[in-house]
């Protein structure tokens, strides 16, 4: 199968997709267009270093209408924001604009009850904890009072999925179901990134609420 021989065969799979999403819900829906197959090189340290791209193929792609709950997930992270300058057309062709339009319309179905909001680790928010996902709270320097500062969504730099993937090898498609995602928020110290925060899950399909 081409699922087996990719997982045995390559490293990473790079993805060239369209993005489209529900206004209400936040939900993400994925269109695949292309799939580049890759293979991991490592320094003497055995630490990743970069990925020499192999081949690449062009796959078709129908909308999901039902998810198969019995399937495994696939939980992986996408960065939102270039960690390096590249004029490469594969990476982040998500304009400001466009980031901005989607985490507003995330946040509003989030605050009115039109997703499952769970922590980091799929435990449920309160709705009366809700309101503190969208700000930062710390200690003023010199008054050293609490303060809270609302989250920028211009520093929302990673998203994580939590996916299903169907290959059909009959007629070379690959379908992706998006259950949920996680905003991360950059993290920094001076001028370095060093992370992201996850800010919360919004979880689209209650039916693997258990499962998570």
């Amino acid at each position: 199968m081409l699922e087996k021989f990719i997982l045995d065969q390559w490293d990473v799979i790079r993805f060239e997709e369209s993005w489209e999403y529900n206004k209400n819900t936040g939900q993400i829906f994925k269109a695949v267009k292309n799939l580049s197959f890759m293979k991991g090189e490592k320094d003497s340290f055995m630490m990743p270093t970069m990925s020499k791209h192999i081949f690449s193929i062009d796959v078709a792609n129908i909308k999901m209408k039902k998810p198969d709950l019995d399937k495994s997930y696939v939980i992986y992270d996408v960065c939102i924001i270039p960690l390096v300058e590249s004029t490469s057309p594969y990476y982040h062709n998500i304009s400001l604009s466009s980031r901005q339009k989607y985490f507003t319309d995330l946040f509003n179905a989030v605050r009115n009850n039109k997703a499952i909001v769970l922590d980091y680790f799929y435990e449920k928010i309160p709705r009366d904890k809700i309101s503190d996902l969208f700000v930062i709270k710390g200690i003023e320097e010199f008054t050293n009072k609490e303060i809270s500062i609302p989250i920028s969504i211009e520093e929302i730099g990673r998203i994580k999925f939590i996916e299903q993937w169907y290959w059909d090898t009959s007629n070379l498609t690959l379908n992706k179901y998006v259950f949920g995602v996680n905003p991360g928020l950059q993290v920094r110290k001076e001028d370095d990134l060093i992370g992201f925060s996850p800010l919360f899950w919004a979880i689209f399909n209650k039916k693997i609420i258990n499962d998570l």
